[in-house]
């Protein structure tokens, strides 16, 4: 039998269900919970014709026979729902830093072949301007995830650099943002920024 993520994880699924699984600030979802959430997103893809189209034993090494799905998200548990429900399905996932820009995001999309994007309702003014120049993307999963007292944080917001998203989330009415000053990882000379953002409704 072929092992992969997400035979891996349906297995100790089975094994514990009932253990915690997946803790994200105030939410905890067992192993049974995240299989049951990512399995329907699965579902989702498979219904929708993504999957694997051509084996890996038909491939060069450097091709791929499977959809790609773009995951366009904060950090949080959905990040970690969709990568596994793409795995489910066969698909290829990719992140997408949700940093990203409409000309970032378009040259993304377009460069990793994405048929699909997962992506959180925050974001879907900047999908809605580049899925006009993305004749291949077919399947756009907006998903509302964020309810009052989420909060995302951003890491590199100085170095590299985030200029358009600190701006974005300082002009927000339903974002408190609080900014961090630390340094670059693993290191004590390059300044950076983390934003911590806490969702109001």
């Amino acid at each position: 039998m072929d092992v992969n993520v997400g035979v891996a994880h349906e297995a100790i699924a089975a094994a514990t269900p009932d253990r915690e699984a997946l803790v994200f600030g105030d939410l905890r979802l067992t192993w049974a919970q995240v299989a049951e959430r990512s399995r329907r997103l699965a579902n989702h893809l498979h219904d929708a014709g993504f999957g694997c189209h051509v084996e890996r034993s038909e491939l060069a090494p450097w091709e791929s026979g499977q959809d790609h799905l773009a995951i366009y998200c904060y950090n949080g548990n959905e990040y970690l729902e969709a990568m596994l429900g793409a795995f489910k399905a066969r698909v290829a996932p990719f992140n997408v830093n949700y940093r990203y820009g409409a000309e970032e995001l378009t040259a993304v999309l377009a460069d990793g072949r994405a048929r699909g994007i997962v992506y959180h309702s925050a974001f879907a003014p900047t999908v809605d301007v580049v899925r006009r120049a993305l004749p291949d993307l077919e399947l756009l999963l907006e998903r509302g995830w964020l309810h009052p007292g989420s909060v995302a944080v951003a890491d590199n917001v100085r170095f590299p650099g985030a200029p358009a998203y600190r701006s974005y989330m300082r002009e927000r009415d339903d974002w408190r943002t609080t900014e961090h000053r630390t340094h670059v990882e693993y290191q004590s000379l390059l300044p950076d920024l983390v934003l911590e953002s806490e969702y109001l409704g």
